[in-house]
């Protein structure tokens, strides 16, 4: 019964409340336009953010992270995965690394 009410209110969470918002609604990319919280940002506050961006994205900082975050996942998955927790907790580091990382390479295109 505790399983099933967990997973009842994940998805309630998720369906109901988290998809009140999308990316689009905080940080939007869309042709020559780049808005933030719904602001449009001028084109100095994009070039700063561009440049700081790649920066970020080639620098050791990132890429040692990047290695942390998968690593930890992993490790979640082979040594505590026993329960749907663990594996989606795994899950979820996995899908944050990639948003992040997906976010650097849309600000630097």
């Amino acid at each position: 019964m505790r399983n099933y009410l967990q997973k009842w209110f994940i998805r309630f969470l998720v369906k109901d409340i988290f998809h009140s918002i999308s990316p689009d609604d905080i940080f939007k990319i869309k042709g020559g336009n780049w808005t933030f919280k719904g602001k449009e940002m001028d084109s100095d506050t994009q070039e700063r953010l561009k440049i700081q961006a790649v920066n970020f994205k080639e620098s050791l900082l990132w890429q040692v992270l990047k290695t942390e975050l998968q690593w930890s996942a992993t490790k979640t998955l082979m040594e505590r995965g026993s329960s749907e927790t663990d594996i989606r907790v795994a899950q979820i580091q996995g899908y944050l690394t990639q948003v992040v990382d997906d976010k650097l390479n849309d600000i630097t295109k």
